[in-house]
């Protein structure tokens, strides 16, 4: 593994760069076929090219996939995600894709809700591992390194289908602070504030104007349910439901969904603010 720092000034820990992993992939099997006919050769170049655009379509896929948000501020992180109710008859917390890990660490996904689940099963099973054997909770990062590591055997070791989502995991302790890392099948890397999903260049682009560090996560609330409405489709998105959550210094850091008060006047600001902020062509929903 290398560590590198990133943009935010926290370390990030890359597990073997893509062109790392294709040259020595290349270069084992040319050992093994050196001795064979051409058409093996052409076989395992196709097969290459075959993998890494199945790969290609599965980011394509998260990327027009429910938004999802995690922003950092100066006593805790906030959590928000939009997703859909398949039918009348399910309740609203069907299809949840937020989740609590150990009590104080905060869970999201964004994508495929199958792997996703499959990810938090993975990481509550870690976490309960973790605490039998330490006796303590585990931390953030050392959840976050474990999930991506386990990402990553899974994409680049004989299995075809990538996981088909993204994750995001947050957690605020009176020592580290306000913690986010997002969780990717090549690295794991700190986040000031992250956002996935419904054209996800464009919302990165808009929300890193923004400079949260210092706001308290009562107003952090507020951006992330405006951050949330920019991104909607009236159209596609018209039995859309936001959940928010947060973990921060008055919770006791614990991850909790906000209470029905804060989320109400949240959805008061963004559905104020944004004809404010947006014209009525939204570039999000082009």
């Amino acid at each position: 593994m290398i560590s590198n720092v990133d943009s935010t000034g926290g370390h990030s820990t890359v597990l073997f760069g893509l062109h790392q992993h294709v040259a020595r992939c290349e270069y084992f099997f040319y050992i093994v076929v050196v001795h064979t006919d051409l058409l093996n050769v052409l076989l395992f170049n196709l097969f290459l090219c075959f993998f890494f655009c199945l790969d290609e379509y599965f980011n394509r896929n998260v990327n027009n996939a429910k938004a999802c948000v995690a922003i950092r501020g100066s006593d805790g992180v906030v959590f928000g995600i939009q997703t859909t109710k398949p039918c009348s008859i399910y309740p609203n917390y069907a299809g949840e894709r937020i989740a609590t890990v150990a009590d104080k660490i905060g869970f999201v996904f964004s994508g495929s809700y199958s792997d996703g689940e499959a990810m938090q099963k993975y990481v509550i099973e870690e976490a309960k591992s973790y605490y039998d054997s330490h006796q303590r909770d585990v931390p953030c990062f050392h959840l976050a390194e474990s999930l991506a590591n386990y990402v990553h055997e899974f994409k680049y070791q004989g299995v075809l289908k990538p996981f088909d989502c993204r994750m995001c995991l947050g957690t605020w302790s009176p020592i580290t602070g306000p913690e986010i890392y997002a969780v990717q099948p090549t690295a794991t890397q700190p986040y000031k504030s992250w956002i996935h999903g419904c054209n996800d260049p464009p919302d990165n682009a808009e929300m890193s104007k923004s400079s949260f560090d210092r706001i308290p996560v009562r107003q952090l609330v507020k951006e992330a349910a405006l951050f949330l409405y920019m991104v909607r489709n009236t159209i596609n998105d018209a039995r859309c439901i936001m959940k928010l959550s947060w973990v921060s210094e008055d919770t006791g850091g614990k991850h909790e969904f906000v209470p029905e008060n804060v989320f109400q006047e949240a959805v008061e600001f963004a559905t104020n603010d944004l004809p404010r902020i947006l014209p009525s062509e939204s570039l999000f929903n082009m």
